[in-house]
């Protein structure tokens, strides 16, 4: 199905009434996995195209960053609301998911792609500072 979901995920997320609501065309009582596929595919879709922003290649490959599989529940979720309002928490978080991605894709949250981060944030961080200025010493004439 998707590279970054699939309905186990949606599941697991708690979303198994709600797709299969959404997705269940036929009335068979089942999640219709076809269905769930194409709005699957369409939020990774959208989600590569910010990401590809970012200078990565995609889709990406495991282990994810852990904000990609939140973030591809919450667009697909979105998604498979077409032809209906989705409610007000689903819209609030396909915007979050967006504006996150908006994010990746300027270069403001670098994604940990293959389970390796960043160079920039591996490394140690050395910190030096002058002697103390402030002394009990220096302020005992005040």
């Amino acid at each position: 199905m998707g590279n970054y979901i699939d309905s186990a995920a949606l599941i697991a997320a708690g979303m198994e009434a709600e797709a299969r609501a959404r997705t269940d065309l036929d009335r068979s009582g089942t999640i219709d996995e076809i269905n769930l596929g194409k709005f699957i595919d369409q939020a990774e879709s959208e989600m590569n195209q910010w990401i590809a922003k970012a200078g990565e290649s995609v889709p990406l490959s495991a282990p994810l960053d852990p904000i990609i599989v939140p973030i591809a529940i919450d667009i697909t979720r979105y998604r498979w609301w077409v032809g209906a309002t989705p409610p007000e928490q689903v819209t609030e978080r396909y915007r979050m998911a967006i504006k996150t991605l908006r994010d990746v894709g300027a270069g403001l949250i670098k994604l940990t792609i293959n389970g390796a981060a960043d160079a920039a944030t591996e490394c140690p961080i050395e910190v030096r500072a002058r002697a103390e200025v402030f002394t009990d010493d220096a302020l005992a004439g005040f």
